[in-house]
């Protein structure tokens, strides 16, 4: 992986883990990929994972947006 293709912010709270990862690939010049995924694990993750999930990711549509415009800027 190269400087800015990839971070991952973790947030913990009440025995679950919220593991987001951030990344840009590049499967061929002149295209990149954004790909955005969360991944909730815990004690309570299969019970509260459906219902954290949906609130903490409301906002990626945006999100993804913003990161597509700077993938694009960086060309």
């Amino acid at each position: 992986m190269a400087e800015n293709e990839l971070f991952v912010d973790e947030a913990r709270f009440d025995g679950l883990v919220l593991r987001t990862a951030h990344r840009l690939d590049r499967p061929v010049p002149d295209r990149t990929r954004v790909v955005y995924r969360m991944e909730i694990t815990g004690a309570a993750a299969d019970e509260l994972g459906p219902e954290i999930g949906p609130a903490v990711t409301a906002d990626w549509p945006e999100t993804m947006a913003a990161l597509v415009r700077l993938a694009e800027a960086g060309r």
